[in-house]
């Protein structure tokens, strides 16, 4: 172990590196030690430490090593610079701003592989592989964030992304591949599904309106439900009415995927748009809530971000307060954060609708 003298001179070179070498991807690690930063590696390192990670240049600090979940490895800066050899369970977290985001977690058979022998910058933003049988369970949530079991693609969980977005919560994301999901998860939620949060007092809430609202009550800042006991109540009907069109639309999707004609089901869902048109007429605001996003507006938004690779954009063309609307959410920096582009999220969908347990982890 490098004493604290040492360290700190590796991070004296550290960041002399970073700044006359940031393009010289082959300079950013001098030595074997990783570096205390923004990145961080939690996991068993029993095996060999011999590979040839390099960063590229949009690696804006390195590694960190904290215990791991299932114990045993020193609370220290992290040997990682390559392949972790066989034994080994990493988890890779990134953060992003005062958020922590897992991007990984290897199980042993596929540590040397998959993980390290990519670049690392390709990692960085879109890098998020879903956890499936055979990746080791995440460790306590640490103090001061809350952790959020989430995947990529699911309007639910997106649902609990917003808010945890808009509120600026610390937090961290674990990405469960629900198509191949791993044993443990059934731990956090017997029902298997996302979102799921956990505290770090072990505290375990999902259903994603129960979540939304977990985070609005439990968080400082801004409050995205209403103040007002009436205006709550006309919020949660709201909710409760769109909550039949979401079964339209995915009826859809499987009527589509099967060339059934979907004329009388594409006109029922107009129909329901139409009243939600009313809705926001008859409010005359430009959101739900008022005249800012308020809970619904985000309860409601991910199926509309999908109306696109659902083959449903039409289903608007007769609803102009509610194309507004959309457009005015398409701006709001929490959306902006996350939203998934068309194309990418019907690739997916064609990957799910073949039972392909390749789906969730689409892109990466």
């Amino acid at each position: 172990m490098p004493s604290s003298a040492g360290l700190l001179s590796l991070l004296r070179v550290f960041i002399a590196k970073q700044n006359s070498c940031r393009r010289d991807k082959s300079s950013l690690l001098p030595s074997k030690w990783g570096w205390i930063g923004f990145w961080r590696v939690v996991g068993d390192a029993g095996g060999s430490t011999d590979g040839n990670l390099v960063p590229q240049q949009l690696l804006e600090a390195p590694l960190i090593k904290t215990p791991a979940p299932r114990g045993g490895v020193r609370p220290w800066v992290s040997r990682f610079r390559g392949n972790a050899g066989a034994g080994c369970a990493v988890i890779c977290k990134r953060r992003e701003g005062e958020h922590w985001e897992q991007l990984n977690t290897a199980c042993p058979s596929w540590v040397g592989g998959q993980l390290w022998e990519r670049p690392w910058a390709s990692y960085l933003g879109q890098r998020r592989q879903q956890l499936s049988p055979g990746s080791a369970a995440p460790g306590p949530v640490p103090a001061g964030l809350i952790r959020l079991y989430s995947m990529r693609f699911c309007p639910y969980a997106q649902r609990t992304r917003l808010v945890l977005r808009a509120k600026g919560i610390s937090h961290e994301v674990i990405n469960i591949n629900l198509k191949n999901k791993p044993e443990w998860y059934y731990e956090k939620n017997p029902s298997g599904l996302v979102p799921v949060l956990e505290t770090s007092k072990g505290q375990l809430i999902w259903e994603s309106p129960i979540t939304c609202e977990y985070l609005d009550e439990a968080f400082p800042g801004k409050k995205l439900m209403p103040a007002d006991p009436y205006e709550r109540a006309c919020q949660r009907m709201l909710l409760e009415d769109f909550s039949k069109i979401t079964s339209l639309l995915f009826k859809h999707v499987l009527a589509v995927k099967d060339g059934q004609d979907t004329t009388a089901l594409k006109a029922e869902i107009a129909e329901k748009f139409g009243k939600l048109e009313e809705v926001l007429a008859k409010r005359n605001t430009l959101f739900y809530g008022g005249d800012s996003i308020s809970m619904v507006d985000y309860m409601i938004w991910p199926w509309f971000e999908r109306l696109e690779p659902f083959q449903l954009k039409d289903a608007l063309n007769h609803t102009p307060k509610l194309q507004r609307w959309v457009e005015a959410m398409k701006e709001d920096p929490a959306i902006k954060a996350i939203i998934t582009d068309p194309q990418t999220f019907k690739n997916y969908l064609q990957l799910y609708l073949k039972n392909s347990p390749e789906a969730c982890d689409y892109g990466l």
